[in-house]
């Protein structure tokens, strides 16, 4: 195959190549195949969903640093699946592999907190695999064609395994703990059902209704519930607010700006609640042609 140059085509290769990852994995890891396989299941939503979106293009000029809404959101379910399960060998901001696809220092780099306590002999070896990790960057930022990016994409998610196998011998950590079931997808349309849930966490949701980010379902796992924010189009306002399903409490959020916007996210419901209090919600049309949220008018 070619050279792929449409960017939401570009970001279909991507996923789906670390989705194949992903359902590689679940074959190997027994203990986290559910995880991995609901990853992979996230990402082949999103790859979908940039297949069939065209980009945005004004002027003669293709906009890249936007992303169709419905990859958006399945990307950070992924996302935060792979950060609440040890033992993936994902990277917690492996989408940066999409999302910022076209920054060349936008890869995800390893946590670096343990490495300067580890030993000469187990230093050397993470040495060896961070520069192998930089050749492998440098080799997908080069790459064009599916076959060439796929490949890199393997190569770049091996040595992040490999590294946090490494770390993980520092501290007597499994590579690969128990995990737990399959997340259940349900659709974001789903009416809310707050019965179970604390009048405080009740509140908090009122409070993300009235700044206009339209709270709906978004399902379970892992004993967290997920409730999806979407202020509507592409430079609207989005994110998630994760609540416990015994405790109805809420335990975390986070709240994007649009496409392309930074993640401001919180933990505790104080803090979530002084995150959405403090967010100014935007939203425009679905097919707006602006280049930024700055420039968007609802």
């Amino acid at each position: 195959m070619g050279t792929v140059t449409n960017p939401n085509l570009v970001r279909a290769v991507r996923t789906r190549a670390i989705a194949g990852v992903a359902r590689t994995r679940a074959t190997e890891r027994p203990d986290v195949a559910a995880q991995l396989l609901a990853v992979a299941n996230f990402l082949d939503t999103a790859a979908a969903a940039f297949e069939t979106e065209e980009p945005d293009v004004i002027d003669g000029v293709t906009i890249t640093n936007t992303l169709p809404f419905d990859a958006s959101m399945p990307l950070m379910e992924a996302a935060w699946l792979v950060e609440e399960t040890p033992g993936t060998g994902l990277p917690d901001d492996f989408t940066a592999y999409v999302v910022d696809a076209f920054k060349r220092r936008a890869m995800p780099a390893p946590p670096m907190a343990q490495f300067a306590a580890a030993g000469p002999d187990v230093r050397a070896h993470a040495v060896n695999v961070l520069a192998r990790l930089t050749t492998a960057h440098n080799d997908l930022h080069a790459a064009r064609t599916p076959e060439d990016v796929t490949t890199c994409l393997q190569a770049a998610l091996t040595l992040h395994d490999t590294y946090q196998r490494i770390m993980a011998t520092l501290v007597g950590e499994p590579a690969a703990p128990v995990g737990e079931p399959a997340a259940t997808v349900v659709d974001e349309s789903t009416p809310l059902d707050l019965t179970d849930v604390s009048a405080y966490t009740v509140g908090i949701i009122r409070l993300a209704e009235s700044k206009g980010l339209r709270p709906t379902d978004g399902g379970a796992h892992r004993g967290v519930r997920r409730i999806h924010l979407n202020a509507g189009g592409p430079h609207g306002t989005f994110g998630t607010i994760q609540i416990g399903q015994r405790s109805g409490k809420i335990l975390r959020a986070e709240v994007i700006q649009g496409n392309g916007g930074t993640p401001r996210r919180a933990k505790g419901t104080n803090a979530v609640r002084a995150l959405l209090t403090d967010t100014r919600a935007h939203s425009c049309p679905d097919r707006c042609t602006a280049f930024s949220a700055d420039s968007c008018r609802p």
